[in-house]
Parts: C-alpha cells; structure tokens; sequence
C-alpha cells in the first residue's frame, strides 16, 4: 500500500529521529488529518494488492508495541484521492 497526500492534512509525519534509512529502509513523510481523536492517514492499494483483496485475501493491521491502542479501518471515496502533484513537491522526503 502506499500513502497519499491528504487535503485536510494537520501535520506530516517524518521518520522517528533514531531511523536509520539504509538498515531501517526508506520512511516517507505521512500526511496526517487529526480528527475526534484519530490520527487519519490515507492509504492507496497496488493493482496487486487489489487483486489479492478481489480473490479473499484478508488486510492485516500492524502495530508496533505491546499495548493495542484504539483503531479504526474505513473506506473512503473515489472523491478522497488527491493527485501527487497537485499537493505536494516530487519528492517530500527532504
């Protein structure tokens, strides 16, 4: 999956300071609406992801942690997707 860019953002989200990018991989920046409570990102399915999803296969929530905060999955609309270019520079990890 991969994030996309949100027009009601309130923050972005960059790597945790004690990242490291070649042995942690690459963390790009997250666009974060903060709404009633909920930290909301937005998150696109791959052509392969989606075919997966189609033929049953189930979505897995990870959580780093030991305590299982308050979470929530939704589906939004067609509406919600923002083109890349429109919101932000090529790249937003600088």
């Amino acid at each position: 999956m991969n994030s996309i860019p949100l027009i009601d953002a309130t923050r972005r989200l960059g790597a945790a300071p004690n990242w490291n990018h070649e042995t942690d991989g690459i963390c790009h920046t997250l666009d974060i609406c903060d709404r009633d409570g909920f930290m909301i990102s937005g998150w696109m399915t791959t052509d392969a992801e989606r075919k997966r999803i189609a033929d049953g296969a189930p979505i897995f929530l990870h959580i780093q942690g030991r305590v299982h905060p308050v979470v929530s999955l939704t589906v939004g609309n067609a509406a919600d997707v923002v083109p890349l270019e429109s919101v932000r520079p090529a790249s937003s990890d600088r």
